[in-house]
C-alpha cells in the first residue's frame, strides 16, 4: 500500500510540474528526500484535484494561483541559482 501511494503520489507531482513548470522549475534535484517539501507538493496536488473536480468558487482558484506562485518564489530564493534543477521523470530507486 505504500508503494502504490508513493506511486500516486509521484505521479501527481508530476502532472502538477507539467501544469506549472514556471512555478516549479526551481525544485531542486533530490527535493523527495525533503519531508517538506514532499508534503507541500502533494497538497499542492490534491488542492489541484479538488479544484479540478468540483471547485465552483473563484475564490478558491484565485487563493490556489497565488499559493503556488509564493511557492515559486520561496523555492527560487532558496537555491541560490548553484544548485541542480530537477528534472521530471521517473522516481529515483529510493522513492520506490
Amino acid at each position: 500500500m505504500y508503494v502504490e501511494w508513493r506511486q500516486f503520489a509521484w505521479a501527481s507531482i508530476l502532472a502538477l510540474s507539467g501544469r506549472y513548470p514556471d512555478e516549479l522549475k526551481w525544485l531542486k534535484d533530490g527535493w523527495w528526500t525533503d519531508e517538506s517539501q514532499v508534503e507541500t507538493l502533494c497538497a499542492f496536488a490534491l488542492w489541484r484535484q479538488m479544484l479540478d473536480d468540483g471547485g465552483r468558487d473563484p475564490r478558491e482558484e484565485l487563493d490556489f494561483q497565488l499559493n503556488i506562485v509564493e511557492f515559486g518564489r520561496r523555492l527560487r530564493q532558496a537555491s541560490g541559482g548553484v544548485t541542480k534543477e530537477w528534472t521530471p521523470g521517473a522516481p529515483p530507486d529510493e522513492w520506490c
